[in-house]
């Protein structure tokens, strides 16, 4: 009797334990996948996230304004938005992006944030960085720039 339980209880502790380590495997394989991120904080506070993934032939850049819709002040609605336009106005630049660069452009606004997105061939990097500083430092807000900005905005809604 005691033979025969003993066999019964190491089956089901055996069992158990296969069943377990099939539960563990997908979040062992899920927090492999995922690195954390090497983290630096520039001088200025611009806060940079870095996953380096060697041999990867492509790059990702994203940049984050905070300061989104939420933000557009009273009777100003919209703000936010044209200025996610003026960060890139010249439709060239995308097409330079998919073509020299082999990636694509992106700018979305929503009610928390301005996301710009870049990405192509690793061997582009310097110029996406270049593209996006410029787009951050040399803005054009003039009148006529964002009357310009306006109008486009307004024929793309109707």
């Amino acid at each position: 009797m005691t033979r025969k339980f003993l066999k019964t209880s190491l089956l089901r502790s055996s069992v158990l334990l296969v069943l377990v380590l099939i539960a563990l495997l997908p979040s062992l394989a899920m927090a492999q996948a995922a690195p954390e991120p090497e983290r630096e904080i520039l001088l200025n506070g611009l806060k940079i996230l870095y996953w380096p993934q060697p041999g990867n032939p492509n790059v990702l850049l994203k940049l984050r304004i905070h300061s989104g819709a939420a933000f557009d002040l009273a009777g100003r609605d919209g703000m936010m938005a044209l200025l996610g336009d003026a960060l890139f106005p010249d439709p060239a630049t995308r097409d330079y992006v998919a073509e020299e660069l082999g990636g694509r452009l992106e700018v979305s606004t929503n009610h928390d944030a301005i996301d710009v997105t870049i990405s192509g061939k690793a061997a582009g990097l310097e110029r996406m960085i270049d593209l996006l500083r410029g787009a951050v430092v040399t803005t054009q807000l003039g009148a006529e720039n964002v009357a310009t900005l306006r109008a486009n905005r307004s024929s793309l809604a109707t």
